[in-house]
């Protein structure tokens, strides 16, 4: 807050789930996944696209870190667009 006082950050202690998902998000500018399993992933994606806010993915594999932003209410691609299926279980290292 003390590099950018307009920045407001507000944290909740439930889980981002189907439940909950879509009031949790309701009323953001974007929103913020960084989670460590697909189910989340899709999910955080599936709920931006239907709230039309911008969705900031970011990852990381040991020394390797990836950040991307999707837009698709601004005719960009969303996660789902590029990755239509998650990958089968085990096939990717966690």
């Amino acid at each position: 807050n003390n590099i950018n006082p307009n920045v407001e950050l507000d944290l909740h202690e439930e889980s981002f789930n189907p439940a909950n998902s879509m009031a949790l998000s309701a009323g953001y500018d974007l929103l913020i996944d960084g989670s460590d399993n697909f189910p989340t992933r899709y999910l955080s994606n599936d709920v931006a696209v239907l709230q039309g806010i911008p969705n900031v993915h970011g990852s990381i594999f040991r020394f390797e870190g990836q950040v991307s932003v999707f837009a698709p209410h601004l005719d960009g691609p969303c996660y789902r667009c590029l990755f239509p299926d998650a990958p089968p279980e085990g096939a990717v290292p966690d």
